[in-house]
């Protein structure tokens, strides 16, 4: 981010549609799981992007404080 610029406003409507398409996406991960596979390094890799993912959507959320994926889950 540009220093002095506040872009966090601009993301701020579609985090929600970025959690679901995450979600989803660890859906599909716990395919391998359900067939007795081990994951493959791709999808350890990308489980633990969608993770930061999630940690860096609460610090862009409205409320900080709060973990943005629990306060948005129900």
């Amino acid at each position: 981010m540009n220093e002095g610029v506040e872009s966090a406003f601009m993301i701020r409507p579609y985090l929600v549609d970025v959690m679901m398409m995450a979600l989803k996406s660890l859906a599909v991960f716990q395919s391998f799981m359900l067939q007795g596979k081990p994951d493959p390094d791709s999808v350890i890799e990308s489980k633990k992007l969608i993770r930061k993912l999630f940690e860096r959507m609460t610090l862009l959320s409205e409320n900080p404080e709060e973990s943005f994926f629990e306060a948005n889950i129900a």
